[in-house]
């Protein structure tokens, strides 16, 4: 008995409806993502900083309001504490503020004019007037160097409130913020 199969025959068709992507698609898709992560990368990066030094411009801003809260109480008296120094050392302001604010990122470590653990830097005029106040300042070191606004270069310190208030040479790129006033 012969037994007779019926063979189907398989024919390899071309796909029609292709699904997925190309080798040279997802290549271009991969490049694309890359030149955005390179454009977008250093502005994101600087998100941080740029907060820190937010953090800071209002300590100063505080500061300074604490600064203007002892002279109207005090007269204008020249505070016992010195002249210019740390923040930290200011004792007349603790009555006002927290006198130990420290910096955001790392206490200590933005020292400003090479003094150790120094935050946050003061100086006091008062020229002409021995017992009483002309000018003041506060003084931040900031993270992301900027060139406009109340910003100075150097070592953010000087021989007067006055010159680091309104310096005669606005610099660029500085690091140190200063927040102050004239009587």
């Amino acid at each position: 008995m012969i037994k007779c199969y019926l063979v189907k025959k398989i024919t390899l068709t071309k796909m029609s409806n292709k699904k997925g992507f190309t080798l040279i698609e997802l290549l271009i898709v991969i490049v694309i993502i890359g030149i955005l992560s390179v454009a977008v990368a250093p502005k994101l990066l600087n998100y941080p900083k740029q907060a820190r030094d937010s953090q800071r411009q209002q300590t100063v801003g505080a500061f300074n309001n604490a600064m203007q809260a002892y002279i109207g109480s005090t007269e204008g008296k020249i505070p016992a504490s010195g002249d210019k120094g740390c923040v930290s050392a200011f004792a007349e302001l603790a009555p006002y503020i927290d006198i130990t604010a420290k910096d955001p990122k790392s206490p200590g470590a933005q020292k400003i004019n090479n003094t150790s653990n120094c935050d946050y830097y003061y100086i006091i005029d008062h020229s002409g007037t021995p017992d009483t106040i002309t000018a003041y300042a506060f003084v931040a070191k900031v993270e992301v160097p900027v060139s406009s606004g109340n910003y100075v270069g150097a070592d953010g310190t000087a021989s007067t409130a006055a010159t680091l208030i309104a310096p005669a040479t606005p610099a660029s790129n500085t690091t140190y913020y200063v927040v102050g006033n004239k009587m």
